[in-house]
């Protein structure tokens, strides 16, 4: 008995350890596309911003109920205890139903407010979509994130070979005397630091591969690398300016906010305005007002109610000051957000357009430090210069193969903010830019 139990809260314990890991999904090779379709079935904000729609939809659906027809029945029941002068009293049940039906004929205030709640949600939808381009970019930057750790620490894995391939090399001259002893210390020295930034390398991918699973909500097996060809900014820095105002969602969001805030204002404003509405109303009773005994009767009636506000000790001036005041809050905000938006756009492109001078010249660095790499290891195979010397060439060549990697990355990132603030980086674009991740896929583990 002792063993069961002692087996079942074993296996309890494993259930609660992998319990978690299980509920993440696993991907054999991570195409960009997929990752931010998987990224928008569990992100939290995507979610709460689509709730955000379905409450400015409730909220509408309320104000708009004010203009539909409403029917209210009312139902009474009494017993009552008749007592007066000069007459017997008398005990008596009563009844009094009614139906009434109203339709409003005409409330400028309630019909601006409406407008302003569909303007409300069409604000919110516009910011559903923002998010969604603002999610797109974050997988892009995180995907690239893990793509950098990776190119690093396979520079820095094929640096390390070289250096062990010297060292030995070193080892076997020092043997018989052909090399200096602290030609060979700089070598073991320079050996063990590589060793240090390896393991700091390696833990640095493995932290970059958490975030991308946090932000997708799947474990990645392996990711493509990116391809040798990678596209030309197209058009001036003004016209995508012009395409950003027009077509940017946070933009469009801010905008219908303003709008709102207006139709709040005459919303406000008309509740000065005469109110008039249609009433139908049907009784049945067998009793007056005063609950006295009276023949039973019904009795219908149609007419019109018109309310009109003549003082209210100032309610309907305050709340016009303050919807003039959200309505000039709703309008700097926007102006606000038309300037960062220009901004960000003028910024990614003028990095995008670096980016690709920037590709050129890593390329020539690389060429170059190979050839100076050469030129000190011919040198050293001389007796020219020393160990060092050589070590410190292989070390700048290393490092500018894996520069030359980073910005090739950075350019991909220039290029997923410009069409994340020009409001282009949609679905159909993520697919667009995961076609350039065409190369193979580098070790992750």
């Amino acid at each position: 008995m002792t063993s069961r139990t002692g087996a079942a809260r074993l296996a309890l314990w494993i259930a609660a350890v992998l319990g978690p890991l299980s509920a993440w999904g696993q991907i054999a090779v991570g195409q960009l596309a997929d990752l931010y379709l998987e990224a928008l079935k569990t992100n939290p904000a995507v979610t709460a911003q689509a709730r955000a729609v379905d409450r400015a939809q409730a909220r509408h659906d309320q104000v708009a109920s004010r203009l539909l027809p409403q029917a209210t029945a009312s139902l009474n029941a009494a017993h009552n205890d008749f007592r007066g002068e000069g007459t017997p009293s008398d005990h008596y049940g009563s009844h009094r139903n009614s139906l009434t039906v109203r339709q409003v004929l005409l409330d400028r205030a309630t019909v601006h407010q409406s407008q302003a709640e569909e303007l409300h949600i069409q604000q919110a939808r516009q910011e559903l979509e923002a998010g969604r381009m603002e999610l797109a970019a974050e997988v892009v930057e995180k995907v690239l994130d893990v793509l950098d750790a990776a190119a690093d620490l396979r520079v820095l894995r094929a640096e390390k070979e070289s250096v062990a391939s010297q060292r030995a090399r070193l080892r076997r001259m020092a043997e018989r005397q052909l090399a200096k002893v602290t030609d060979l210390l700089e070598a073991e020295a320079y050996y063990v630091t590589l060793q240090a930034r390896e393991i700091e390398t390696d833990n640095t991918l493995r932290v970059a591969l958490e975030k991308l699973r946090q932000q997708t909500g799947v474990e990645v097996q392996a990711l493509p690398a990116l391809g040798d060809s990678l596209p030309q900014a197209e058009g001036d820095m003004e016209d995508w300016v012009r395409r950003g105002v027009q077509a940017s969602a946070r933009l469009a969001a801010a905008r219908s906010a303003l709008e709102a805030e207006r139709s709040g204002v005459y919303s406000a404003r008309a509740q000065h305005a005469p109110q008039l509405a249609l009433l139908a109303t049907r009784t049945w009773s067998d009793s007056d007002s005063d609950s006295r005994r009276n023949p039973a009767y019904n009795v219908a009636s149609v007419g019109v109610q018109l309310n009109i506000s003549l003082f209210e000790g100032g309610r309907v001036e305050g709340a016009v000051r303050e919807a003039l005041a959200r309505e000039a809050i709703a309008r700097a905000q926007y102006d606000e957000a038309r300037r960062e938006v220009e901004v960000q756009i003028r910024t990614a492109w003028l990095k995008l357009q670096g980016g690709r001078q920037r590709i050129d010249a890593a390329q020539l660095t690389v060429q170059a430090q190979e050839k100076a790499r050469d030129a000190q290891q011919r040198g050293f195979e001389l007796g020219a210069v020393t160990v060092v010397d050589v070590l410190e060439t292989q070390r700048r060549l290393f490092r500018a193969r894996a520069d030359q990697q980073r910005v090739r990355h950075d350019y991909v990132r220039s290029l997923a903010a410009l069409r994340r603030h020009a409001g282009m980086l949609d679905a159909a674009e993520m697919q667009a830019i995961g076609r350039l991740f065409s190369g193979p896929p580098p070790a992750l583990r």
